[in-house]
């Protein structure tokens, strides 16, 4: 598979999962909920990763590396998660989607300032579509 089949295939996924967030935190609080995911999701990939030899791959990350996974899951399965779960749980899925899917347009202006990734028209213009769809969808419901 290509990057494309597996963004596409990622998309697909986070596509699907809000549906069953968003029926599975009817009985539970964010916290509670995302404690929940994340021991799943560890205890789903665990024997994968066992089984494929990963238990070294994972003595072989360097020191400044872990520093950097951990700021990255910082960000994504604790903070951004959380603030997406409690969005979800008092929220549309599909209106708490959007505004998620705004992510995107955030990675490319700081990819530009940080590793100074050349921002071409077409990702510039991409990005704006999706705010301002996102800013449509926020009129409409109002």
């Amino acid at each position: 598979m290509n990057p494309l089949s597996f963004a596409l295939l990622g998309a697909l996924c986070w596509g699907i999962a809000p549906l069953f967030g968003k029926v599975a935190l009817l009985d539970v609080s964010a916290a509670a909920g995302l404690i929940a995911r994340t021991f799943l999701a560890g205890g789903l990939v665990a024997p994968w990763v066992i089984y494929r030899g990963g238990l070294g791959y994972l003595l072989a990350i360097p020191l400044k590396s872990w520093c950097f996974l951990t700021a990255e899951a910082f960000f994504t399965a604790v903070a951004g998660d959380l603030a997406y779960y409690s969005a979800l749980k008092h929220g549309q899925p599909a209106e708490v989607n959007l505004i998620i899917s705004t992510s995107p347009f955030i990675t490319l202006i700081l990819s530009a300032l940080i590793f100074a990734e050349e921002i071409s028209w077409n990702k510039l213009l991409g990005g704006l579509f999706i705010c301002l769809g996102v800013f449509l969808v926020g009129l409409v419901g109002r």
